[in-house]
């Protein structure tokens, strides 16, 4: 692969062309034909790059896919889109796309919904307005983090947010000087929380004329005043030595319970039971490994040393269970030993001992692949599986390099698909459930993935109406989680969650997908006995056209019909 050696007219082409034309131009005018993969090689040689705008290409620089790259702009940093930050951030397209497409920066902000970024928008009557509003439906004063607009825009008419409230005849909300009792400064604490659903940082004390300093003098610190309110865990408050201090004492009480030293998962479990540092945390607070931890502070270490005729008895003994060769993640599970003893012992790779038994290699043995033909190899299993390939898809592929020599020689997956000119930031939010992706839903409502926005968008076709993110403690009683479901439906007492990380197999191991799983079975089971209609929403039924989805809506006689833009999308 690859062997054509490049003309100096190619190489003319890419210079003049690669930096703004689509492939679809540069592939036509080259002399000879070559992959994308190649060429991508040869640019990077050359020193060349893709401009942002080439990368987009036109099919997604749409003016809604603009204004929705503006919207998720402002979420990510939590205000209006301005230049210079738009400019900065290479994720977004640059200001001059939106100049061109709508005609000035100010009309794509105005077409996205924003208020423009200037002062004189907002008039003094206009924000008072707003605050008097407010109380009237809640019956109590704003905090400044619950109107439309920042506090800057109140500083500019009023020096503090008291002052503001003075002057719209407001009760203000407890105030720095009315706060003298460590129960005084809790109570606070608790009625911002309840007030905003989230517990206040410095900066909200700030912009209320209250100062963090209080709380330190009355508390300890910050952190321990909101730990008295209820509003974080201790694991907030206590210091590093304290920590260490704390897992150190725990695994001696562990040592004695057992007998023994303890196993790094007989730790972890105690660990986890007992809210302390788990051994990688420890190890890291540390600086040593876990053996030599047990061994500092109990004097003992869980070490077998095992001569080379035990390793390959055992070896041999997972080879007769699988009937191949193990592979190094197999011999990590079985726990039997490590695959660093195992080199160790016999002073080769795992693969040269593999060979030096006489056995077949199983698994992925192509790292001698060259980057050019890693990189052709992953852009035709992209176009096999029309969505961008992930770990485990490259690591099922036996043809392929492994994921670790891809990350080790190429990068991360974002770093393949730039270098393949695929639109990473876009396509990943179609596979991937949930992980910070943000899109909005017919009615402008933000969701936090792209399968949630679909079912979201299903809802409002078939007009069924909901409520988003709507709070567990309303619906069960002396919940004290922070916990939400993901959509109330309005006119039915029914709640659906959409379980986007939920994998069974996970279960058996301590990923973040067990994690996320456990958590979500928890939800259900708690649901279950408060007698709470939950229809829980899996990946798998939004396979074959949404017919699991579809299914267990109709159990609540919720009939819904699904358009064909949402045909085959996951």
């Amino acid at each position: 692969m690859g062997g054509i050696k490049w003309n100096k007219e190619d190489d003319n082409v890419l210079i003049e062309l690669y930096n703004t034309a689509e492939q679809e131009e540069i592939l036509s005018k080259l002399l000879i034909k070559r992959g994308w993969p190649q060429i991508v090689l040869r640019a990077m040689k050359l020193g060349l790059q893709r401009s942002k705008e080439a990368k987009y290409g036109k099919q997604t620089m749409s003016e809604e896919f603009l204004i929705n790259e503006l919207k998720r702009f402002s979420y990510k940093y939590n205000k209006t889109p301005y230049i210079n930050g738009m400019n900065k951030d290479k994720e977004f397209p640059s200001s001059t796309v939106f100049e061109d497409r709508f005609g000035s920066w100010n009309n794509a902000l105005i077409a996205a919904g924003f208020e423009l970024n200037s002062l004189k928008v907002y008039d003094k009557e206009y924000l008072m307005k707003e605050a008097i509003d407010f109380y009237e439906k809640n019956n109590r004063s704003p905090y400044y983090n619950e109107l439309s607009f920042s506090s800057n825009i109140i500083r500019h008419y009023w020096p503090s947010w008291n002052e503001f409230l003075i002057d719209c005849n407001l009760p203000i909300n407890k105030n720095y000087h009315s706060l003298k009792t460590k129960e005084d400064g809790i109570t606070f604490l608790k009625q911002f929380y309840e007030g905003s659903n989230k517990k206040p940082t410095k900066n909200d004390l700030k912009n209320l004329g209250l100062n963090d300093s209080w709380f330190a003098l009355k508390f300890g610190s910050y952190n321990k005043a909101l730990f008295e309110a209820g509003l974080v865990t201790d694991d907030k408050i206590i210091t590093k030595n304290e920590r260490i201090d704390r897992a150190i004492l725990g695994l001696k009480n562990l040592f004695s319970e057992l007998g023994y030293c303890p196993t790094v998962q007989e730790y972890d479990e105690y660990a986890k039971k007992h809210k302390l540092s788990r051994r990688r945390n420890l190890e890291g607070l540390l600086g040593l490994n876990y053996n030599d931890i047990c061994l500092k502070y109990i004097g003992e270490a869980n070490i077998v040393k095992r001569s080379k005729e035990e390793l390959i008895e055992i070896l041999n003994e997972l080879k007769n269970k699988l009937g191949r060769a193990p592979m190094t993640i197999e011999i990590k599970e079985s726990g039997l030993t490590s695959i660093n003893q195992i080199q160790r012992v016999f002073g080769m790779t795992f693969n040269q001992i593999i060979q030096e038994l006489g056995w077949a290699l199983t698994g992925h043995v192509y790292s001698n692949k060259s980057n050019e033909e890693m990189l052709q190899d992953y852009f035709e299993l992209y176009n096999k599986l029309k969505r961008i390939p992930l770990m485990e898809d490259i690591n099922n592929q036996s043809e392929m390099a492994n994921y670790t020599t891809y990350k080790n020689k190429l990068g991360s997956i974002r770093d393949i698909c730039n270098l393949l000119n695929i639109d990473y930031k876009n396509e990943i939010v179609l596979y991937k459930s949930g992980e910070g992706k943000i899109c909005f839903d017919r009615n402008g409502e933000q969701c936090r993935s792209y399968p949630e926005m679909v079912i979201s968008n299903i809802l409002i076709d078939n007009e069924i109406k909901f409520i988003k993110e709507y709070p567990y403690k309303k619906v069960i009683p002396n919940d004290k989680t922070k916990r939400n479901f993901d959509w109330k439906l309005q006119e039915h007492d029914i709640f659906i969650e959409y379980f986007g990380m939920f994998n069974e197999k996970s279960l058996k191991n301590d990923s973040k997908f067990s994690k996320y799983t456990k958590k979500a079975i928890k939800k259900i089971n708690d649901c279950e006995k408060a007698n709470i209609q939950l229809i829980a929403i899996l990946p798998t039924d939004l396979d074959n056209n949404y017919f699991g989805l579809i299914e267990k809506l109709s159990k609540f006689q919720l009939k819904v019909k699904i358009e064909e833009s949402y045909e085959n999308i996951f």
